[in-house]
């Protein structure tokens, strides 16, 4: 989340979350699902090239108070950390090298994206250290951003984030850093069902022999949610979804709003695997990034100032304006292809 772009709410909460409390399945199990389901489409080995976790850095002291740490200046990133020599240290550079690649290949955005700024990112040793530059951050905003339990957040273009352990510290950084990403590479925002989207779409990786591969279908806690909705019958429509936000799905289900993320997972997971689908989506972030989705929405200059000024409207509107120009007018065969595409995906065909 970051303050000015419209519509994004606090995504560090519900984010994280939904990450939680999820029983991973069998790797088998979940490649069998997703070569089934991604059979025969386009963009079905979504996986970015592997990336060596051996990167050059720069390193110099950064202190924060009176605790010792380092800043790690990358190619893109100023990582400013007070963690200690290890693991998890020495990885993140490279790995959050590796998310930036991932961004622009998700995205499209990459022969356009000259951001002209190193990305500034914050790793705390412990939450103390974290609260503590979150209320500098934040200002006002601090009470509600305080009230993560567990990693982080990315707001006015700062990701703030604590260690929570190696894998889980990675899963949060690569989605919120996707939201950073967007903050400065794009004018406008993103619609809530796009932005949110390609940051699920960006969770999923490998580690292994020290190289990093993003891969969006590597995300067994993404997988697992949306068998469990889809068993409980707590799917929620195309139509619904678009105009929604994760903040609304906590509060209209009392849920931890894991089942917006799965199924946004899965929805762009669809759009990603059909080539005119996936093409509306890139042009959706290259309009985004020229500043024109205005235009291309046939949005008046005054309109476009209200929804500017209420972000539940932004939301309520632009979304599926969106969703209806850029990738299908027709949300109701978009509907039904999209629950057969999840259905299977989960590995649970409809019973005739």
């Amino acid at each position: 989340m970051f303050g000015r772009r419209i519509g994004v709410v606090c995504c560090g909460l519900v984010f994280l979350a939904a990450l939680s409390g999820c029983t991973d399945p069998s790797p088998g199990e979940l490649v069998a699902s997703l070569g089934a389901a991604l059979n025969g489409r386009a963009d079905t080995q979504p996986a970015g090239p592997a990336a060596s976790l051996n990167y050059p850095v720069r390193s110099k002291a950064w202190t924060f108070g009176n605790v010792g740490g380092a800043k790690l200046s990358t190619e893109n990133y100023n990582i400013f950390t007070t963690l200690p020599t290890g693991t998890a240290r020495q990885n993140m550079p490279a790995f959050m090298e590796a998310a930036h690649e991932n961004y622009l290949a998700l995205t499209g955005l990459t022969n356009q994206a000259d951001l002209n700024t190193k990305l500034p990112v914050y790793l705390f040793a412990d939450r103390g250290q974290w609260a503590a530059l979150t209320e500098k951050v934040t200002g006002p905003a601090a009470p509600i951003y305080l009230k993560v339990q567990n990693g982080g957040y990315c707001y006015e273009g700062k990701c703030v984030f604590w260690y929570i352990g190696t894998r889980g510290t990675l899963s949060v950084a690569s989605h919120e850093g996707m939201h950073q990403f967007l903050h400065h590479a794009t004018r406008q925002s993103l619609p809530i069902w796009a932005e949110e989207g390609l940051a699920v779409q960006s969770e999923g990786f490998q580690m292994r022999e020290g190289l990093v591969r993003f891969d969006a279908r590597e995300n067994h806690s993404r997988w697992s949610t949306l068998r469990k909705l889809l068993m409980t019958d707590r799917w929620r429509p195309t139509r619904q979804l678009v105009a929604m936000s994760a903040a609304e799905n906590v509060e209209e289900s009392g849920l931890t709003g894991a089942d917006f993320y799965a199924q946004l997972w899965s929805m762009l997971l669809m759009i990603r695997s059909d080539p005119q689908y996936a093409e509306g989506l890139r042009q959706l972030c290259r309009d985004a990034a020229a500043g024109t989705i205005r235009e291309a929405l046939e949005i008046s200059p005054p309109a476009w100032g209200r929804l500017q000024r209420n972000a539940q409207a932004y939301v309520e509107v632009v979304g599926p304006k969106a969703f209806a120009h850029y990738i299908d007018a027709d949300t109701d065969r978009f509907e039904a292809r999209y629950r057969a595409f999840a259905r299977e995906l989960a590995n649970m065909p409809e019973v005739n």
